[in-house]
């Protein structure tokens, strides 16, 4: 494939995924029915009920009070509950999940750039993520007050700074995920895989055969990363933070 080619291939891409992305929520916005205020908030069923309380509570300046594990995840709700008053959480929730949507799609287009080459393919798979209806775009619109979509956010960019620090490491990403990991586990705990994942990058499973070559690369990896310790000391403070959360 030429350069060109290449070039075409991603403004293509690009354009049809921003038009199935706003078709989608175009589409969603019309026809889905979401479910109601009293069945999201005063029914108490669902966990939307925990997240609009918080939200409610960071609106008037309180300190956030529920039930675990919901209270740990007080990211989307203290975006909610800065930017809109309390007569608008379920708006606030729409307007905010929606923004994480729309990075969602942008990095996961990213992420499949550093694996796939042919774009054909990462639109299939992209158009596939937009219209499951329970991915977070169509889910939006069924049920607002929910904390899932800025974890896919703090997911993609974990796996693309994994994915540079494995092909060229260094310090200054290191010390970008630990305040990802810091950052993410406030929006949803599982963002702890991250610095769990960056141990795996390597490989460190290898046959008595494969251990040579395998401790040679891991040699090579801690060579290319100076400093050392105060990234990795930042690294160790997220992953220790993360865990507080859960």
């Amino acid at each position: 494939m030429t350069i060109n080619q290449r070039v075409r291939g991603r403004i293509l891409e690009a354009i049809v995924i921003f038009l199935a992305f706003a078709l989608v929520n175009v589409a969603s916005q019309a026809f889905q029915e979401p479910l109601s205020y009293h069945e999201l908030v005063e029914s108490g069923v669902f966990d939307a009920a925990y997240y609009h309380v918080m939200a409610e509570q960071l609106s008037l300046g309180e300190l956030p009070e529920t039930y675990a594990p919901f209270v740990y995840r007080i990211g989307t709700p203290l975006l909610v509950g800065l930017l809109f008053d309390d007569d608008n959480l379920l708006l606030g929730f729409k307007v905010v999940n929606l923004a994480a949507n729309a990075l969602t799609v942008i990095l996961l287009v990213h992420w499949l750039r550093l694996y796939l080459g042919d774009w054909r393919i990462r639109i299939l798979l992209v158009l596939l993520f937009l219209t499951q209806w329970h991915a977070p775009v169509r889910f939006l619109y069924y049920y607002p007050p929910f904390v899932d979509p800025w974890m896919f956010v703090f997911l993609l960019l974990g796996l693309i700074l994994t994915h540079e620090v494995r092909q060229r490491p260094s310090w200054t990403k290191l010390l970008c995920l630990g305040v990802l990991s810091f950052v993410g586990v406030v929006f949803r705990e599982v963002v702890l895989v991250i610095p769990l994942a960056l141990l795996f990058v390597s490989n460190p499973i290898v046959t008595w055969a494969g251990l040579l070559p395998r401790l040679t690369s891991l040699r090579k990896l801690r060579e290319a990363i100076r400093p050392p310790w105060p990234s990795w000391c930042l690294l160790v403070w997220g992953f220790s933070a993360s865990s507080q959360h859960t």
